[in-house]
């Protein structure tokens, strides 16, 4: 039987050692059992983890192959997309007094009116803005002249023939719906008739006056022997005598 002593010394330590050994190799038993049934057939893996472990093979074999596509000795990749510009501020209208410098997002979600980015706020930049006006209404008399003929030009009277009346009408004056607007002498009048115009009517075309040696052509020219006479007059019908109030345009 051994003694006390002899348990403290080296056999002591043998035995100690050998128990240590022997729980180690019960302790492995079981898991090296599973990986020789495993090499051997006897154990089918676990399904679960092998799913697992070929998904993360894949996905790091995806990155590895991303990293590196389409770069050689002879591409040059692109540069990445410039990230987006900041967004503006601007002035925001709350109210006809209340203008806040605000996003335009921001302005949005606080029910605002974005007057436009980079613009400040100033004490009428909320105000409300008169509507510019309408467009005048188009001509509605008529787009020709169809009224009485001109025949002559006397000073600045301009005379026209009417059923056989000669109607004398100063310039700025209106007899029979024809106003005279104005007279150049010899060749043209410039007149309204019945709300339409102006028309220009000829009396001369340039290429029939006559010649520039002749007394009668200086008197129409230069306007030494024309008659002047005051504008105020009213206009007339020659043939019955009779004076119409001139109606000022």
């Amino acid at each position: 039987m051994m003694t006390r002593d002899e348990l403290r010394g080296p056999l002591g330590l043998s035995l100690a050692a050998s128990a240590v050994v022997v729980i180690l190799l019960i302790w492995m038993a079981v898991p090296m059992s599973q990986t020789i049934s495993r090499l051997s057939g006897g154990m089918p893996p676990d399904s679960t983890l092998h799913a697992r472990t070929l998904t993360d093979h894949l996905e790091l074999d995806r990155v590895d192959r991303n990293r590196v596509h389409g770069r050689s000795f002879f591409f040059d990749p692109a540069e990445p997309p410039s990230p987006p510009a900041p967004e503006a501020t601007g002035a925001c209208c709350l109210s006809e007094t209340d203008c806040q410098e605000l996003k335009r997002s921001e302005c949005s979600a606080t029910g605002g009116t974005f007057k436009g980015p980079n613009r400040s706020c100033t004490d009428d930049t909320c105000k409300p803005r008169e509507a510019p006006p309408p467009p005048p209404p188009p001509p509605s008399g008529p787009s020709r002249y169809a009224g009485p003929d001109l025949v002559m030009v006397w000073g600045t009277d301009a005379v026209f023939k009417l059923d056989g009346s000669l109607l004398i009408i100063p310039r700025g004056h209106t007899l029979e719906d024809v106003e005279v607007v104005s007279i150049d002498a010899p060749r043209t009048v410039t007149v309204n008739w019945r709300g339409g115009g102006p028309f220009e009517l000829d009396l001369y075309p340039a290429d029939a006056l006559p010649a520039s040696n002749s007394t009668v052509t200086d008197s129409l020219l230069d306007g030494r022997d024309r008659p002047h006479v005051p504008e105020a007059r009213p206009a007339r019908n020659a043939s019955l005598g009779a004076r119409a109030n001139a109606e000022t345009p």
